[in-house]
C-alpha cells in the first residue's frame, strides 16, 4: 500500500479552516483514498513581526515530526496558497538541505509534487497599487516597532528572503533536474495580486505547469463554496493532484538564451545615463552579441540620502529582483558586474545577503565598501572569479564621508575604494590610483580596460597608475574618521544646550547650521 500525505499551508490572514469544503471533497474522492491530510498554520496576519525564515523552518520540523512519528510515507504533496506557497518552497529548501550546518532532512527525497495556489513566487510588486499604499505606510509603522520589519515586508519583491529563496530554488532544481518533483502553479484569471509573469521561475523546470481557473479572485482561490462553478474549479485542482502531464496548462515562457548577462550599475549623483551609457556600448562592442547589457536605475541619490541606511534599500531591493529575473529567463547564462560609489554598495550587501548570486568578474570604481569586506570568502563561497577595484587619489565621497559614516557606527561603508581592500590574493586586483576625483576610474580610455577586464578577467592586464601619491586627501580621509562624528556631537549637544537654556539664539543658530549642512550634503 502506498501511503501518501500531503501538507497544506494558508496564505497570510487566513487559516486552514477556510479549506473545509474543498479538503472534505477531496477525502471523499476515491482516488485519495490513502492520502493523509495534514494541515499547517502560521497564524500571521498583516501586522505579524514575524521572520518567514523561521516559520519555514518550523514547517520543515513539522513534516519531519510527522513523518518520522508515525507510520511510513511513500509520497508527499506540499501546497501552498499565496504566502504559503513561498513558506513550502522555502521548506523543501531547508530539507534538503541547502543551507550550511543544515543536515539533510529524510522526507525531502519523498516529495513527489509541489501545488501553488496563487503563490507570491516574485514576492510582493510594489507597483501594485494596494501593494504600494502598504509598503508606504510600512515604512511609517516599522520605526515605531523599534525599526524590526514586519512579514509583509519580508514578501516584498526583492527583499533578501524573496530572492535567495528564487535564486536558490532554480540552482537547486537546476541541479536536482530529472529527480525533482512535479511543480504546479494555478491562478486565477481576475487574481488581482498575481500574475502569470511571477511562474517565470517555474518556466525553465521541465516538470512544472501553470494551469488557470476562471472567475478566481486571490484570496478565494481554494474556496469551492464561492466558485461560481464548483465542479470544474475541483476538476482543476484534482488534476494538479493527480497527474505527470497537463495537456492545457499554459504556453511557458521562452528562455532568452543568451550567454552573458552584465550589470551596469551607476552611484550616487548620477543616473542612467553619460558613463553608463559609454560603457554600455564599449560592452556590447568588445563582449559580442551574446551578451546582454543591464543598466537598472534607480534615480540620482544625494549625499544626503547616501548616509541615511534605510535609503539604500529600495535599491538594493530592485538589483536583487532583477537578478533573479535574469537568471530565471537565462539560466545558463555567465553574469559579470561593472559599478560605481553606491552602484557597489547594492552589489557588496546582495552578495552578502544572497549566498547564490554568483558573478563570473566583476569590475569596481569609487567603491564606498569597508576595506575589510569579505570578499575572500565570497570568493571561495564561488560568488566570482576574480575582482578589479579602481581608485582615485582624490576621491572625497569615499575617502572623507565614507570614513565620517565609519565613525558614527557604519560599518557598511569605508573606504575601500580609496585605500584598498585588505583581501590581496590573486582572484582581487587592485589599481591604485587614478589621478582625480569620485569619477576618475570612468574615463573613456579606462572604461575599455575595465571591459576588457569583465571579459578576461585576471589575465587582462592593468593600466599603468597614474600616480602612486594621495597627498593631503590621506590626511584629510583619517581626520573624517573624527571631525564628522565630533560635528554631529556637538550639534546636538548645542541643541539640547538651547533647550535647557531656552535660549531662541542658540536655537535658531543651530536650526540654521542643521539647515546648511542638509543642503551641502543634498548638493554633493
Amino acid at each position: 500500500m502506498n501511503h501518501r500525505l500531503t501538507i497544506f499551508v494558508p496564505g497570510i490572514g487566513s487559516h486552514t479552516d477556510k479549506w473545509d469544503i474543498l479538503i472534505s471533497r477531496l477525502k471523499a474522492d476515491p482516488d485519495f483514498k490513502e492520502m493523509k491530510w495534514m494541515p499547517w498554520n502560521h497564524n500571521c496576519g498583516l501586522y505579524s513581526m514575524k521572520d518567514p525564515h523561521n516559520l519555514a523552518l518550523a514547517l520543515a520540523a513539522a513534516i519531519d515530526q510527522e513523518t518520522t512519528l508515525k507510520e511510513s510515507i511513500d509520497e508527499i504533496t506540499l501546497i501552498g496558497h499565496s504566502m504559503g506557497g513561498l513558506l513550502v518552497r522555502q521548506a523543501f529548501l531547508f530539507a534538503m538541505g541547502d543551507y550550511a550546518g543544515m543536515p539533510r532532512m529524510a522526507w525531502s527525497t519523498k516529495v513527489s509534487r509541489i501545488v501553488l495556489l496563487a503563490s507570491l513566487n516574485r514576492g510582493l510588486n510594489p507597483k501594485n497599487f494596494r501593494i504600494a499604499l502598504w509598503d508606504k505606510f510600512l515604512k511609517v509603522w516599522a520605526p515605531l516597532r523599534a525599526f524590526k520589519p514586519m512579514l509583509t515586508q519580508h514578501l516584498m519583491r526583492g527583499s533578501s528572503f524573496v530572492s535567495d529563496l528564487r535564486i536558490r530554488w532554480m540552482r537547486n532544481f537546476a541541479a536536482i533536474s530529472g529527480n525533482a518533483p512535479t511543480i504546479v502553479q494555478i491562478l486565477g484569471n481576475n487574481d488581482g495580486i498575481v500574475t502569470r509573469a511571477d511562474s517565470v521561475d517555474l518556466d525553465q523546470f521541465p516538470k512544472a505547469f501553470h494551469l488557470s481557473i476562471a472567475d478566481a479572485p486571490h484570496r478565494l482561490l481554494h474556496r469551492l463554496e464561492k466558485a461560481p462553478d464548483p465542479e470544474a474549479r475541483y476538476a482543476i485542482f484534482k488534476m494538479a493532484l493527480l497527474k505527470n502531464h497537463m495537456e492545457n496548462a499554459d504556453v511557458r515562457i521562452p528562455s532568452e538564451g543568451k550567454q552573458r548577462i552584465v550589470f551596469v550599475l551607476h552611484g550616487i549623483r548620477a543616473a542612467n545615463r553619460d558613463w553608463v551609457h559609454d560603457a554600455e556600448k564599449v560592452i556590447r562592442q568588445q563582449m559580442g552579441n551574446d551578451t546582454e547589457v543591464v543598466t537598472p536605475g534607480y534615480g540620482y541619490l544625494s549625499a544626503l540620502e547616501f548616509a541615511i541606511p534605510v535609503l539604500h534599500q529600495r535599491p538594493i531591493q530592485r538589483f536583487q529582483n532583477l537578478y533573479s529575473d535574469y537568471l530565471a529567463t537565462s539560466p545558463g547564462a555567465d553574469f559579470y558586474f561593472l559599478g560605481h560609489s553606491n552602484g557597489t554598495y547594492i552589489l557588496g550587501q546582495s552578495l552578502k545577503d544572497l549566498e547564490g548570486m554568483r558573478f563570473k568578474h566583476i569590475a569596481l570604481a569609487g567603491s564606498v565598501l569597508p576595506r575589510d569586506f569579505p570578499w575572500r570568502q565570497l570568493w571561495k563561497n564561488g560568488q566570482f572569479v576574480a575582482l578589479r577595484n579602481d581608485q582615485s587619489n582624490h576621491d572625497v565621497p569615499v575617502g572623507i564621508l565614507c570614513n565620517g559614516l565609519r565613525g558614527l557606527g557604519r560599518r557598511d561603508v569605508g573606504v575601500g575604494g580609496f585605500e584598498g581592500f585588505n583581501d590581496k590574493d590573486n582572484h582581487i586586483q587592485q589599481y591604485s590610483f587614478h589621478r582625480g576625483g569620485h569619477s576618475a576610474a570612468l574615463e573613456e580610455n579606462n572604461l575599455q580596460s575595465m571591459v576588457e577586464f569583465l571579459e578576461k578577467g585576471k589575465d587582462a592586464p592593468l593600466p599603468e597608475p597614474q600616480t602612486r601619491n594621495v597627498g593631503y586627501m590621506g590626511l584629510f580621509s583619517r581626520l573624517g574618521f573624527f571631525i564628522i562624528p565630533l560635528l554631529v556631537v556637538s550639534i546636538v549637544i548645542a541643541f539640547a544646550l538651547a533647550i535647557y537654556l531656552q535660549s531662541f539664539e542658540l536655537g535658531a543658530g543651530v536650526a540654521g547650521l542643521i539647515i546648511a549642512l542638509v543642503f551641502i550634503l543634498k548638493v554633493l
